[in-house]
């Protein structure tokens, strides 16, 4: 005859149990606080309009990396007179300054930095458009032996930032309504 275990003990099977329910009750908290705070993941953006225009120095590496991150979303003009919407880049260009030196005057740290200037209006607006400026700057350590090596990871890093300004740009024209 087994012993019968006294009626307030706990089985390994009730603590299971247990532990499963409570996660469970954490994870819908946790869920329900994030989604009560408006934390939603991003997604495909939506723009308000079907057609856009890319002027200005459209050759600019931002340019062509939004033109590529476009296609297939929107139908890229040839001319703004064939878009609903016209960008216009202003400035696309690339910085490289010594932040820190050594006592001996030798570069030690290297700030890299990416601008992108441009407008947005629609079409037909003639009023003077505000300009909307992006800067994304990174800190890289520097060592003269690794000359080489340092500026294959410059261009890296030139290229991430330049990613990093396209997906902003295609952020803010997801929230543009045309007039």
């Amino acid at each position: 005859m087994k012993p019968t275990p006294p009626k307030n003990a706990i089985s390994s099977g009730n603590i299971t149990r247990r532990r499963l329910l409570l996660g469970a009750v954490g994870a819908a908290g946790a869920s329900m606080a994030l989604a009560g705070c408006g934390f939603a993941l991003r997604g495909n953006l939506k723009y308000a309009f079907k057609s856009i225009h890319i002027a200005g120095s459209s050759q600019s590496p931002v340019a062509v990396l939004l033109a590529r991150l476009l296609d297939g979303q929107v139908q890229l003009a040839e001319s703004a007179a064939g878009a609903e919407v016209v960008l216009t880049v202003l400035t696309d260009r690339t910085e490289r300054i010594a932040s820190a030196l050594s006592a001996s005057a030798q570069v030690r740290e290297v700030e890299l930095r990416q601008f992108f200037e441009f407008t947005l209006q629609a079409a037909g607006n003639m009023a003077q458009a505000q300009a909307v400026p992006i800067s994304i700057s990174r800190f890289v350590s520097y060592n003269e032996s690794q000359a080489t090596a340092k500026e294959a990871e410059f261009e890296l890093l030139y290229r991430d930032m330049r990613h990093d300004a396209a997906q902003q740009v295609l952020r803010r024209l997801s929230t543009y309504q045309p007039a």
